[in-house]
């Protein structure tokens, strides 16, 4: 297996274990390519990995990580497409 391979299994199993959905809008593709080039979380180099840390913690309190590729569910996505905001320029809204 691959590190693509690798690391799309840890993505939807931490998901999964979680009961969070996958960015309907982008996948997760986007992420598994930037992790693997870059070698930390695709939105913050300061983050070392995807998932990181504070995944569990904004997706409780804000509905999405901050890379919005974890989200509680799909009604927290439909409600920010729904504001008219971008996934990346949205304020973190719950469902």
């Amino acid at each position: 297996m691959d590190a693509k391979q690798s690391k799309r299994i840890e993505i939807l199993e931490y998901a999964s274990a979680h009961g969070w959905v996958i960015n309907p809008g982008k996948g997760m593709e986007i992420y598994v390519d930037n992790i693997i080039r870059f070698g930390h979380c695709p939105c913050d180099s300061s983050r070392p990995d995807c998932p990181c840390s504070l995944a569990e913690e904004e997706v409780a309190s804000k509905g999405r990580c901050r890379c919005s590729l974890y989200w509680t569910n799909y009604e927290a996505y439909k409600k920010t497409l729904r504001a008219g905001m971008g996934e990346e320029d949205a304020p973190f809204i719950k469902g």
